[in-house]
């Protein structure tokens, strides 16, 4: 419900921001890119994640073998498609510390979470860590590369 929120805060921040003729910061619209790609994912939200990805991204989720490239045959919606089921069902994700960096037109957030996912009905929780780029452009923000892993227990 808190993370609705700022998703609903960050949108009408920057609604409000272009229309007074001011804009965000380049680490805000970063960080509220983040946070919608992130609740686009949980929602399955196909059209939005889309949005928020590069054409040629690349990476890895926690589980997988293989790398998940975007830049094959098909539309992009289709493969954002298939990897959100790949990645399964999220029913939330609690961020537990974010950490953003900007050189010029490259943003690198990394990110440590707890997410929940329904699997064969039973809620299991994932303790993950997360690097993501992303690429600055006219339209914003998109995602170009990405690696999850779960975070190693302690010794």
């Amino acid at each position: 419900m808190t993370s609705r929120w700022v998703l609903t805060a960050a949108l009408a921040l920057t609604a409000a921001a272009s229309t007074s003729g001011q804009t965000l910061s380049a680490e805000d619209s970063l960080k509220a890119t983040h946070q919608a790609l992130m609740e686009a994912v949980i929602a399955a939200n196909t059209q939005r994640v889309a949005a928020l990805v590069h054409p040629q991204a690349l990476g890895f989720f926690r589980t997988s073998q293989r790398l998940a490239d975007l830049r094959g045959g098909g539309t992009l919606s289709g493969m954002v498609e298939g990897l959100l089921r790949d990645l399964g069902e999220f029913t939330s994700n609690v961020s537990l510390s974010t950490t953003l960096r900007l050189v010029g037109d490259t943003g690198i957030v990394t990110q440590t979470s707890m997410r929940e996912q329904v699997v064969e009905k039973k809620k299991v929780v994932h303790s993950l860590r997360t690097t993501a780029v992303y690429v600055r452009s006219g339209d914003g923000w998109k995602l170009l590369s990405w690696h999850t892993s779960d975070i190693p227990l302690a010794k």
